[in-house]
């Protein structure tokens, strides 16, 4: 095709392009803003926008990319108009219980699955080869040597995850009882099957109590390469 004689750049570019423009023509109903025509250039949809934003609509959560490691982190979340904000993963079950006392803000905890230890801007499996799939050639393991799973995103930007999955499904009593109020499964990795037999387990566990520890056999039956309690008694502070 005609598309073969156009440099890589120049293609690449124009389809990043048309995406940045699709995305702006979609943001007002994204945020919920009731803007009913938006101008025709680029710059002229930012702009107006911008000036739409006290209007947004829907509740805004902060994530555990915003550590929230104290009260006072919750107080200034709080003023900014957060709803709902969710834990650090690096809190132990006393700063938990801490933190839940009296907070201000509804809190969320991530009680199973993978998420980002590390976010790299540069994706080093470039070192080894330029196509889409580059990453298919890196592995890392780490000092128990378990290999550290590897996303790259659109920008080439690299995330390393935690090797074992994150489970606290024996703590969700206690989480309940220290008042919070949401729990968050991280599955993003995982196949859709995995994902159901995952949030079906936790379903069974929270409505009806099934029994914990043939429910946990269950979870790590699906893990590949087993689970853990993460910062639960040691914590990092």
């Amino acid at each position: 095709s005609v598309i073969r004689f156009i440099p890589y750049p120049v293609s690449r570019a124009f389809t990043k392009g048309i995406a940045i423009l699709i995305i702006a023509s979609q943001l007002k109903n994204f945020l919920g803003l009731a803007v009913d025509k938006l101008p025709v250039t680029f710059t002229g949809k930012l702009a107006m926008l911008a000036a739409n934003l006290g209007q947004m609509d829907g509740p805004l959560v902060s994530d555990y990319s915003l550590p929230l490691f104290n009260r006072d982190a919750a107080q200034f979340l709080f003023e900014k108009g957060v709803s709902r904000a969710t834990l650090s993963v690096e809190l132990n079950k006393h700063q938990i219980r801490e933190l839940a006392e009296d907070c201000p803000l509804p809190l969320e905890a991530i009680v199973h699955g993978r998420y980002p230890l590390l976010l790299g801007r540069h994706c080093a499996g470039k070192l080894f080869c330029k196509e889409e799939k580059c990453l298919a050639s890196l592995q890392i393991f780490d000092r128990l040597n378990l290999e550290i799973p590897l996303k790259r995103d659109a920008s080439c930007r690299i995330a390393l995850y935690n090797p074992k999955e994150l489970c606290l499904i024996d703590r969700l009593a206690f989480l309940k009882k220290a008042g919070i109020g949401s729990f968050r499964l991280e599955l993003s990795l995982d196949g859709e099957e995995k994902v159901f037999e995952v949030c079906s387990i936790y379903r069974r566990v929270l409505d009806r109590g099934e029994a914990l520890e043939a429910e946990k056999k269950k979870l790590f039956a699906l893990s590949d390469q087993g689970l853990t309690g993460g910062h639960w008694d040691r914590g990092v502070l």
